[in-house]
């Protein structure tokens, strides 16, 4: 396995591993996990995902998650984000699906709005557009590690309430919704 250094600090290409050798062996499982610690994110190119693959690689990390209530295949392992319609056609601007897209669009962490968040994300694009598409990664760990001394102090002892409901403020929320989905509080340090 290689690995590739991607960013000052963080994220890494994997190469010579396959994501199936990850799911099916405890040596590809060890040495990929290795690397994910160190590094937060890590990227394998040109792999055969299905959702099959994407479920088995993922669930050598752990437990998976369901889906939350009002997603697209809420309550399966299977988040799929689109801006395409049952009949091919892409979905209008203020669609539900479209106006979740954009709140997905802002600055967010993932998961961090559950009262146990995941270890990780495990995203895979099986479409990419020609233009756009992007996603951008940061790592919380390393913005921590790098502050400075005092300002970790200063921090330290505060507590942050995130809901998930603040980046959603243009989508009206099912009552189902924000009972499954309440604020929770985190102590920063």
């Amino acid at each position: 396995m290689e690995l590739v250094p991607l960013g000052p600090g963080f994220a890494a290409e994997l190469r010579g591993v396959d994501l199936i050798d990850v799911a099916s062996g405890d040596a590809g499982y060890r040495a990929v996990r290795e690397a994910f610690e160190e590094h937060s994110v890590i990227l394998f190119r040109n792999q055969e995902v299905s959702d099959d693959v994407q479920v088995a690689f993922s669930r050598a990390f752990g437990p998976l998650e369901r889906t939350k209530v009002g997603s697209l295949c809420a309550g399966t392992l299977y988040v799929h984000i689109t801006n395409v319609a049952e009949d091919g056609a892409l979905v209008s601007p203020t669609d539900r699906q479209a106006l979740a897209n954009q709140a997905n669009q802002l600055w967010h962490t993932d998961s961090s709005f559950k009262a146990t968040p995941a270890l990780a994300s495990v995203l895979s694009a099986r479409i990419v557009p020609e233009v756009g598409g992007e996603t951008e990664f940061a790592s919380t760990r390393l913005a921590w590690d790098r502050l400075p001394d005092a300002r970790k102090e200063e921090l330290c002892d505060l507590v942050a309430t995130h809901s998930y409901a603040n980046s959603r403020d243009q989508i009206e929320m099912t009552p189902e919704e924000l009972a499954a989905l309440p604020p929770v509080r985190w102590r920063l340090a």
